[in-house]
């Protein structure tokens, strides 16, 4: 035959519960701002990954082995029409050697954007074979000198698959997963709560 737990062991029991539950949606919030954080840290170290060349310039660059995009920048709107035709951009290995021009290959889509006082447009790729320094060298016979630039460096877009979705997602999975529990534990807390105050209720003499 079960014993009928006491007035004092419910409330111990509510109190578990609801402590139980209450860390629990800490744990969800916290876990959730740790990985959008983590994503957005990962984000930010990436930036360094991003180079600037005016446009007409020759520049050396330290680059590394992966696939680049050239995006094309101008400090009053996103470049296209002559002045987007008129960009030219060549990549060679090494400083003041004779090597051949890495191939540039058209971006094959269309992203803009407007960051930091320039707007941009993801014009051509390119995949150096060896990490070193390479020389670039721009021109454009329609750019306004001290106005357009290229920015050197890996796929934006490659950048959100890569960190920003992988970091939503398991800030969803510990935000739901952590805070179900919580929920779970604090609905539990409030029916036992609810049973002993009924018991409570009733005259010692009718139990039993």
């Amino acid at each position: 035959m079960e014993t009928e737990a006491s007035p004092v062991d419910r409330r111990r029991w509510v109190v578990a519960l609801r402590v139980g539950g209450f860390l629990s949606l800490l744990v969800a919030l916290l876990g959730g701002l740790s990985c959008i954080a983590a994503a957005a840290m990962a984000i930010v170290d990436a930036g360094g990954d991003f180079q600037t060349v005016n446009v007409p310039a020759r520049t050396a660059l330290a680059l590394g082995r992966r696939h680049y995009v050239i995006y094309y920048e101008d400090s009053l709107a996103v470049p296209e029409g002559a002045g987007l035709r008129g960009l030219g951009v060549s990549i060679r290995p090494g400083v003041g050697t004779a090597q051949h021009v890495l191939p540039i290959s058209s971006y094959g889509g269309s992203f803009t954007y407007s960051l930091g006082g320039y707007h941009g447009r993801a014009e051509g790729t390119f995949d150096t074979p060896h990490a070193g320094v390479y020389v670039v060298t721009t021109s454009n016979p329609y750019a306004a000198a001290e106005r357009a630039r290229i920015v050197i460096g890996p796929s934006v877009l490659g950048l959100l698959d890569r960190y920003v979705l992988p970091g939503a997602l398991a800030a969803i999975v510990v935000f739901f997963g952590a805070g179900g529990v919580g929920a779970l534990l604090l609905t539990r807390a409030d029916r036992v709560g609810s049973i002993s105050a009924r018991a409570s209720e009733i005259p010692t003499g009718d139990r039993g």
